[in-house]
């Protein structure tokens, strides 16, 4: 008995979906346990930092720290970490990140619709304030989301999908992975994932 060619295209769509499933799932689980660890700052330690670039040249057009009132605001303000740790000062008073940029640059997308979303909103249009954090942290999201597909990707053109599926969960919940997915995802790791995919 022969059978038609649709349902073979049906068939074969069928058998490749479980890694494609696995990601949806992986995601969504992820993301959502990110967004209830979110405890109200996502710019703090470490990452005020990294993130210092964009409110830096975005907003405040000083992108040498020469003028630290407001950077003094933001800490006195939003308290990211017990001292301005984040920024070198050289012998002669310019000042820098201590940081390197590859991480505001991958954020900067996000934090531009953040600046649109304070801009449209009464939140304040600093750099920091809730709707810089929540963009910049689903966007942190996605591209975990785009880590996952891209390596799902990777595999199914070397393995089957019964092995990408089981590389794609035992990495994400096998590593550290899901550790700095659920409670550092402000720090590079995540978006390192994305990169190395």
């Amino acid at each position: 008995m022969s059978v038609p060619s649709g349902s073979l295209d049906r068939r074969s769509l069928h058998r490749g979906a479980g890694s494609l499933w696995a990601v949806i799932v992986l995601w969504v689980v992820v993301s959502a346990g990110a967004i209830k660890q979110y405890r109200g700052y996502f710019f703090s330690w470490d990452a005020f930092g990294y993130h210092l670039y964009l409110p830096a040249i975005l907003v405040h057009q000083d992108p040498f720290l020469k003028d630290m009132t407001w950077v003094d605001a933001a800490q006195e303000r939003y308290r990211p970490s017990d001292k301005v740790y984040q920024i070198t000062q050289f012998n002669d008073g310019s000042r820098i990140s201590r940081y390197p940029a590859g991480l505001a640059i991958l954020w900067s997308p996000w934090f531009v619709v953040g600046h649109v979303a304070a801009l449209s909103t009464d939140a304040p249009a600093d750099g920091y304030s809730a709707p810089y954090q929540l963009v910049v942290l689903c966007g942190v999201l996605l591209y975990f989301l785009l880590g996952l597909l891209v390596l799902r990707a990777v595999l199914r053109s070397h393995f089957s999908d019964r092995i990408a599926l089981i590389v794609l969960v035992l990495l994400v919940l096998g590593t550290n992975l899901l550790d700095q997915a659920l409670n550092a995802t402000n720090m590079p790791h995540v978006v390192l994932f994305v990169i190395y995919s």
